[in-house]
């Protein structure tokens, strides 16, 4: 998400970030065992009390939160 800024500049405020990983065991030929983690970030800007002095544009601090660990088990029949 975001806007657009002054003289046609993008400005962003939010950011998301999802990584993941996972494992697939085969034991049968028409069985698979899942196993799986995902893990979620969110990133922040927030305005601040300070400006550029060039500029005037205020000084945005960006904070990040982590959402926390998303474990995925699964088990898949091939037909």
């Amino acid at each position: 998400m975001g806007t657009n800024k002054g003289q046609g500049r993008w400005e962003s405020k939010h950011t998301a970030l999802s990584v993941g990983y996972g494992l697939k065991f085969l034991p049968w030929r028409w069985v698979s065992l899942d196993l799986g983690m995902t893990m979620f970030s969110y990133f922040r800007s927030e305005p601040t009390n300070l400006y550029y002095v060039d500029t005037g544009d205020t000084v945005y601090d960006t904070q990040g939160y982590g959402l926390g660990p998303i474990w995925k088990f699964g088990l898949t029949f091939y037909f």
